[in-house]
């Protein structure tokens, strides 16, 4: 199906990318490995050869667009440079017209109105999700750029000259690239092995750790909560309640055959992975496995459970037989994609994936994927509880609002090579890598998804972005949601790291952007240590330690940072 003639995919003919050798689907099946087609060549990742890690893939795929010219616009948002346009009372934004809000994001998964080719803000529309925002679900509070900012001009997400920023300030940055992770005062990056920085001094991050791999898997993660801290990669458990220090405490036993094997691009458990809100699950993709951890002291006790083939059968779709997911290494060739990132709920009751090719056959809105959300309250048994067409699942996070309403985001891939002059419903499959897709989970019930983007990525401005070469393109969603706040960090390629306030969930708003125009890891997630406003990325030549301002930090809801030397000189 990736040779599919879609107007959206328009592929390069040496596409390398870690997902889609294995989403090659044939009859419904994932294929384990690379081909080519007519129309594009697939290759794994070079550094999946050696140590499975991806994080060499963002230096071509993601880098922003040779500089040029950005297109015009009148329109300004938060941190654009005014052009003669007074802000309206209330809006709290240099520059910005009343309404607009300074974002790019789309309401309802529907044709944009007339309103909304004035640049930035909302496409028209009635968010699916039942009742409007409750009163504790306040609208973002728009917040300006720093003094020593240098805002974007143009286009939201356009092509610009050297680096461009609005609310974060580069403290450092830690050479080389690679995953990052945080936990306290300690980052992590992945760049051959797992080494651990102190950032008590963020403006002088110091090694204090160098940890081997164990294995692979599309991204590293870590979770904190109290009494437990952890981080994980590839099959590798690791104990870093001394931040400072990496303690390995265990491998996870995928069952994939494929990652047994090192095919890990292919492995239909631990290619990608996520960590349960408690810290004592490890869910994996392809398909969907629960790896339980709870008792770190002692990993001969931990568990998997491969429940692809129980979603195949709930499901109803072919090509799998319980006995595919017994044993020790089991089959990948006849496995369905049910998950690549995933996330549960608070509660660690409900669990929320989604595929990445269409396999339905399509629709009258174009090639569709989709989501699932499952019952896992009971440890030995799983059901389906609802599921939805439209939302994607290379990333996929949860969250609730102050109000109690809950909400995912999931987003596709697709290494820039999307089509942004097509209209709104867009196909939401593997290649549109141009838009987020929100929708609420309240009630264990799918809300209809809507798609969040940037306005170079809108069809109005899809010529503005092939005279400037952009290249937004997102490949993962990290979301912060503590002490009332809600708010997602966007790894949006050549737009760089974008800020959106998410505590009104129907109407998500950009307030804060970093970008040195060299885009970011492919699959590189995010972290915010809100006792030191530090926010780290996961640069495509270094992670970024950057810190978010303090109008920020009100605007966001944020409690103020703990650290006396907040805000850093």
């Amino acid at each position: 199906m990736i040779s599919k003639d879609r107007s959206l995919v328009r592929r390069s003919r040496n596409l390398q990318v870690c997902c889609v050798c294995v989403l090659m689907l044939t009859s419904g099946s994932i294929v384990g490995g690379c081909s080519s087609d007519s129309t594009s060549q697939v290759s794994p990742p070079a550094e999946v050869a050696g140590q499975g890690a991806v994080d060499s893939v963002a230096g071509s795929s993601a880098a922003q667009g040779p500089a040029g010219a950005a297109g015009s616009d009148s329109t300004q948002r938060p941190g654009s440079v005014p052009t003669g346009t007074n802000a309206s009372a209330g809006a709290g934004v240099s520059g910005v017209k009343a309404g607009a809000g300074g974002m790019g994001v789309t309401a309802t998964g529907g044709a944009p109105s007339p309103s909304s080719s004035e640049g930035g803000g909302e496409m028209a529309g009635t968010p699916a999700a039942a009742g409007a925002a409750a009163p504790d679900d306040k609208p973002p509070v728009m917040a300006s750029c720093g003094a020593n900012d240098k805002p974007e001009k143009g286009i939201q997400g356009d092509v610009n000259s050297g680096t461009v920023n609005c609310g974060l300030t580069l403290l450092a940055d830690i050479p080389g690239g690679g995953s990052v992770q945080g936990s306290g005062h300690c980052a992590y990056v992945r760049s051959g092995s797992i080494k651990a920085y102190d950032l008590t001094n963020p403006l002088q991050p110091k090694q204090t750790d160098d940890e081997p791999l164990v294995g692979a898997s599309e991204s590293m993660r870590a979770q904190t909560v109290e009494g437990r801290a952890i981080l994980v990669s590839g099959g590798g458990v690791y104990d870093i309640s001394n931040c400072e220090t990496i303690v390995k405490k265990g491998e996870i036993k995928w069952p994939s055959a494929n990652y047994q094997g090192g095919l890990y691009v292919a492995a239909i458990s631990g290619h990608e992975i996520a960590i349960s809100h408690d810290a004592k699950r490890v869910y994996a993709g392809l398909g969907f496995n629960v790896a339980n951890i709870e008792d770190l002291e002692h990993s001969d006790t931990w568990t998997v459970e491969n429940w692809t083939c129980e979603m195949i059968k709930q499901s109803g779709k072919p090509n799998a037989s319980l006995s595919d997911c017994e044993g020790p290494s089991q089959n990948d060739f006849t496995m369905q994609q049910f998950s690549h990132s995933s996330d549960d709920n608070l509660e660690g009751t409900v669990w929320y994936g989604a595929d990445q090719l269409d396999t339905s056959g399509g629709g009258v809105n174009g090639p569709l994927v989709t989501a699932h959300m499952v019952d896992i309250s009971d440890p030995k048994s799983i059901k389906i509880l609802d599921t939805v067409n439209g939302l994607p699942g290379h990333s996929m996070n949860w969250w609730r609002t102050p109000s109690g309403r809950d909400f995912v985001m999931g987003a596709n891939e697709g290494f820039g090579s999307a089509d942004r002059c097509v209209e709104y419903p867009r196909p939401t499959e593997l290649g549109n890598d141009l838009d987020a897709y929100v929708a609420e989970v309240t009630g264990n019930k799918f809300g209809k998804p809507f798609p969040v983007t940037l306005d170079i990525n809108k069809p109005e401005n899809c010529k503005a972005a092939q005279s400037s070469g952009a290249r937004a393109a997102i490949t993962e969603t990290s979301i912060y949601n503590r002490n009332g706040a809600a708010f997602v960090m966007i790894e949006y390629g050549g737009a760089g790291l974008r800020v959106f306030d998410l505590r009104d969930g129907e109407h998500p708003k950009e307030v804060a952007y970093y970008n040195d125009g060299k885009g970011h890891v492919h699959s590189g997630v995010f972290y915010y240590d809100d006792a030191r406003g530090i926010m780290l990325a996961s640069g495509a030549t270094a992670m970024h330690v950057l810190m978010l301002q303090p109008q920020m930090i009100e605007a966001l809801g944020l409690p103020k940072p703990t650290d006396p030397a907040y805000p850093y000189k």
